[in-house]
């Protein structure tokens, strides 16, 4: 769980004087207490030197995985290919959950190409292996095998940042995780410190094993820097602490404490301090239900929900109780500040939870971003970093970081400093400071942004008579004499491709006289903005940061006018003689002009006129251009807006625009065309206002 890491155990060379049933316990009980390398000594001997024991020869491949997840929990890769190979060898039907984890330590070494093959061979032969890990192992298999697929695209299209190596000082040889941000030049930081191999000895209770602190680093010029022990009563000698994270005023302190059971066995639990009076109190065990007894809580992250602005705590957990996914999942529970405790722990949903492990939550309150690390979802190898824009169980599909976020190997802790500009990450990659192996050890990595894209948005009264349309041109020059409108409110809406789901509502403003420069704009994305003003149409437009690869402030002027009463023509609704049926041109009309206008103003009431031309009798054209009205409100009203909203009036040819005939009374078809027309014109205002996000 990233929690803590122990220093490693000191073999006492009596032990492996053992019996065989005495030496697989001290395998078992070194693995389960986290000393993965003792672990791997007792297996090896005991693989070596026991050959002469009867049960053996049936032990054999039991133990041999058993050592093999033992090199892959310490993150020792190579050996545990070689393991896991082995196991498979000694017992091919029984291990056949050896050729998954075989092909994960390859794709984790960077050979997608030998991890295809050897994940398609685990698929094929795991359908006689009804088991329950291997039932979970051929879930995953599907999206392993996708991270192979698309590897090209992880590796070469991810986002233009700079990675480096944070400095010596902080990152030193056994894990340095959890870095979240104070401000733009301070963060709080958690780690083991030590530049050499650290040993002690289990059976010495004198003793105490050193365990992971929090410290705090600072920006010197451009390099970050460690600085000092994080002041207050966080750091304890005996128990290892991480995943310290801030409310949003700052005046409480979220963290994880991890401790062993008489079994050795490590539960997780958040606890909270509040600042009083400029100190921070006591640390307390937070209450269910987000600490659960037997159950892991740890990684807390901190939000708003939207509604209310209630604070929400995002963590994760392995609890299995109701909406588990599986693994290890990303939880959260509403703060109701009348009652003053947390609501029900619910989990974050399938959208973001997965058969495999989601960790590491980082919710930026601005962009109503997610950042997670996830096993379930296809990636690079490992634990890859994601995003999912939303907020509680509703979310877009996550989008995998790609390189150089993500590695092959595991990459978690994703943040964001308030800038907007940096951050970082925690991976465990090739060059991090490395013991046992090259990859054992987790290391704090900086990322800068090499692209930061901004929105101007200019709000001005237009004098467009018809159906509101977007002004594409961004020439700034160009609109320096329009109007500009105060009291606009804006929101900006990122665009969910999604079927499934809702836009999301990334902020709403008011930008008053001057112009609104929107610097948290991300690449590849799309995006929506909603301008609306009491007595004017709303209008909006969209736009793409796709294919932006240099950094650019986008201008993109909106203009607004009045509501009127005026009838205003809806172009390209015209009607073949003598019919009331709508064609697929017409109602493709209707549906980029009047529905996405009434969608956009939820509260205004609109009539819809129809015209005909003077062919026929008045009573026979009355009854004629009724009929085209309703068949327009018909049509609407499918696409679910509310009939309330809508009023049909056929004016037959009464209120002709064009003359019917020429001068010469020879017939005008032109004119006759133009008079059988559509109109809408504003007759009222609905009693009550419902706001309604647009989505195409």
């Amino acid at each position: 769980m990233f929690s803590g890491t122990t220093v490693f155990g000191q073999i006492d060379s009596a032990i492996f004087k053992l019996n065989s049933t005495q030496l697989k316990k001290a395998a078992r009980k070194a693995s389960t207490a986290g000393d993965f390398y003792s672990s791997i000594s007792f297996y090896k001997y005991y693989i070596a030197h026991k050959s002469d024991v009867p049960e053996f020869y049936f032990k054999k491949a039991k133990m041999t995985f058993e050592m093999a997840n033992n090199y892959r929990l310490a993150r020792d890769y190579k050996n545990a290919e070689s393991a896991y190979v082995k196991a498979y060898e000694l017992n091919p039907k029984k291990y056949v959950k050896a050729l998954y984890y075989q092909a994960l330590m390859q794709k984790m070494l960077g050979d997608y190409t030998a991890a295809k093959t050897t994940f398609a061979k685990f698929k094929k032969e795991s359908k006689v292996d009804d088991s329950k890990e291997t039932a979970i192992l051929k879930k995953l298999v599907k999206n392993d095998i996708a991270g192979c697929d698309s590897i090209n695209v992880f590796k070469n299209k991810g986002p233009q940042v700079e990675v480096n190596h944070l400095d010596t000082s902080i990152n030193k040889a056994y894990m340095d995780v959890s870095p979240f941000p104070l401000n733009d030049s301070t963060i709080i930081y958690a780690s083991l410190k030590s530049d050499t191999l650290m040993y002690f000895n289990r059976a010495d209770t004198t003793r105490i094993p050193p365990v992971s602190q929090f410290y705090i680093a600072g920006k010197n010029g451009e390099e970050w820097k460690h600085k000092a022990n994080f002041e207050g009563p966080f750091n304890i000698d005996n128990v290892g602490v991480t995943n310290g994270v801030f409310s949003p005023e700052g005046d409480r302190f979220f963290f994880t404490r991890c401790e062993k059971n008489w079994k050795e066995e490590s539960f997780c639990h958040i606890y909270v301090s509040a600042k009083k009076d400029g100190e921070w109190q006591t640390p307390t065990e937070m209450p269910e239900p987000i600490n659960l007894p037997n159950c892991n809580s740890t990684q807390p992250a901190v939000g708003y929900e939207s509604g209310k602005e209630y604070e929400v705590l995002y963590f994760v957990s392995d609890r299995t109780e109701l909406g588990a996914k599986g693994g290890k999942d990303i939880w959260f529970s509403v703060y109701d500040p009348g009652k003053k405790m947390y609501g029900p722990a619910k989990n974050a949903g399938s959208k973001i939870n997965t058969v495999g492990d989601e960790l590491t939550p980082f919710y930026d309150f601005d962009s109503k971003t997610l950042f997670f690390s996830s096993t379930g979802w296809p990636g690079m190898g490992g634990l890859d970093v994601f995003k999912a824009f939303g907020e509680l169980n509703k979310w877009t599909p996550p989008y995998n970081l790609r390189a150089p976020a993500n590695s092959s190997v595991d990459d978690i802790y994703y943040t964001v400093l308030p800038n907007n500009e940096e951050g970082f990450f925690v991976s465990n990659r090739e060059g991090s400071i490395a013991l046992k192996n090259e990859y054992c050890c987790f290391d704090i990595y900086q990322y800068v942004k090499k692209m930061r894209l901004g929105l101007n948005v200019m709000a001005y009264k237009s004098e467009n008579k018809q159906v509101i349309k977007v002004v594409s041109d961004h020439k700034m020059e160009e609109f320096k004499d329009k109007t500009r409108l105060d009291s606009v409110e804006i929101k900006v809406f990122l665009v969910n491709d999604s079927i499934e789901s809702e836009d999301v509502l990334l902020a709403k403003f008011n930008p008053a006289k001057t112009d609104l420069t929107f610097l948290k704009l991300e690449e590849n994305q799309n995006y929506r903005i909603i301008a609306s003003r009491p007595g004017y149409f709303t209008n909006g437009f969209e736009f793409t940061t796709n294919g932006l690869t240099v950094s650019d402030t986008i201008f993109q002027p909106i203009g607004l006018h009045e509501l009127s009463k005026d009838p205003i023509v809806i172009p390209n609704i015209y009607y073949e003689f003598d019919k009331a049926d709508l064609t697929k041109d017409s109602k493709y009309t209707l549906d980029t002009t009047i529905y996405k206008l009434l969608i956009e103003n939820p509260n205004i009431i609109v009539e819809i006129g129809s015209h005909t031309d003077s062919r026929g009798s008045d009573e026979y054209n009355i009854k004629l251009s009724q009929k085209r009205a309703e068949s327009v409100v018909a049509y609407l009203m499918a696409r679910n807006i509310e009939a309330r909203r809508l009023r049909a009036k056929g004016y037959g040819e009464t209120r002709h625009i064009a003359k019917n005939e020429n001068a010469d009374g020879s017939d005008n078809p032109d004119g006759r065309q133009k008079n059988r027309r559509t109109e809408f014109r504003i007759v009222g205002e609905v009693s009550k206002y419902s706001e309604i996000i647009y989505t195409e």
